[in-house]
């Protein structure tokens, strides 16, 4: 089981009911957490830019982000190495001419 952004602010409880070999089941326990899932710091991973590279035709990029509910995070497209423009949130690029070749 895996805690995602939907569980922030919510109280995780565990029960276990006791199973002997022979199927005799005990009394089920409980506990609960004392307080709420908390935001993890943010991460991006599994980032990857979709589409074809083509001069004219839009790419995008594309991950799997985790730390709470997402704020307006920074995407800087690259050049061979130049920054195009200041970083902003757009996730689509249009190919520009000066990345051929």
């Amino acid at each position: 089981m895996e805690l995602t952004g939907r569980d922030v602010n919510t109280i995780i409880k565990v029960e276990y009911t006791p199973v002997r070999a022979d199927g005799r089941r005990g009394e089920t326990a409980s506990r609960a957490t004392e307080g709420p899932v908390a935001e993890g710091p943010p991460v991006i991973s599994e980032l990857g830019i979709i589409g074809e590279p083509i001069e004219g035709k839009t790419v995008c990029v594309q991950g799997l982000y985790s730390g709470g509910v997402e704020g307006q995070s920074q995407i800087q497209w690259f050049v061979n190495e130049r920054p195009l423009g200041d970083p902003s949130g757009h996730r689509e690029l249009l190919v520009p001419a000066e990345a051929i070749g």
